[in-house]
């Protein structure tokens, strides 16, 4: 048997275990689990031993995402550039990190043809989520990337702006919560500007948020982050497997999911 697990202090609101659960059903996998578990921060490090011996790999979520890279022998080239791991693979050689967010994000894009080379994009927030773009954005060789925070905390050599600052460019992303189930009526920005041809909005509860809305009355196109949340669960599995992503996968669990969402 297989053992594959999320950590994290709270994971209430996951859906991770229907997602690979789901994967393993439709890829044959009768011999994989998939568990979670919730560890006080002051557990981490005993607890991080232990699973280490009976699991195979694990994804981490809030708020170790940081904490567990120390216990690492090293991490992937993308994890390094975000700062982050999200995905943990035990092997005899020791822990390896990963960051799949990154892998999820870039695969959303290219599903729906949002170019990125040359744009200026426009990313609001500067937490966690935000590095994993900035790093995509990055790497497809974006115009420019500007920041938007509510107190601008300045990310070396980008610009950061506020809200209250005219918010323009080519692709919006949303890094923020803003917006979420059960304040669904919340938008991160007034009045989006014409001036976007895309929007993302890595949320994915509801399927539309207010400001997808926006970005729709205005002609332009509107992503949530959906395909993301699969995508990137989907990487975690080639990685702990040694396989490459099946995008038809992806694609069953991605409509099955948005049967939840209204």
């Amino acid at each position: 048997m297989k053992r594959l697990a999320l950590i994290g202090e709270k994971l209430g609101h996951s859906y991770s275990k229907i997602i690979h659960e789901r994967y393993f059903e439709l890829s044959g996998k009768n011999d994989y689990t998939y568990d979670l578990i919730e560890i006080p921060k002051a557990c981490l490090d005993t607890e991080l031993a232990r699973i280490s011996k009976e699991y195979e790999g694990i994804n981490v979520t809030i708020p170790y995402k940081l904490d567990v890279i120390k216990h690492l022998v090293s991490i992937s080239p993308e994890a390094e550039k975000i700062g982050a791991v999200n995905t943990v693979k035990f092997t005899p050689e020791g822990a390896f990190g990963y960051n799949t967010d990154y892998f999820g994000f870039k695969h959303m894009l290219e599903v729906n043809g949002i170019e990125i080379s040359g744009k200026d994009v426009v990313i609001l927030g500067t937490g966690g989520a935000s590095k994993a773009v900035l790093a995509v954005c990055r790497d497809l060789n974006a115009g420019a990337v500007t920041f938007v925070s509510i107190e601008p905390e300045p990310v070396p050599g980008y610009k950061t702006i506020t809200y209250s600052d005219e918010i323009k460019g080519d692709v919006l992303i949303n890094c923020t919560p803003v917006g979420m189930y059960p304040k669904v009526e919340a938008c991160p920005v007034d009045k989006l500007h014409p001036s976007f041809e895309a929007v993302v909005d890595v949320i994915y509860n509801p399927s539309v948020t207010r400001l997808m809305e926006q970005a729709v009355s205005n002609g332009a196109k509107a992503v949530n982050g959906l395909y993301m949340l699969v995508s990137q669960a989907m990487y975690s599995e080639g990685i702990w497997n040694g396989e490459d992503v099946n995008d038809s996968i992806v694609n069953t669990i991605y409509e099955e999911l948005k049967k939840e969402f209204v």
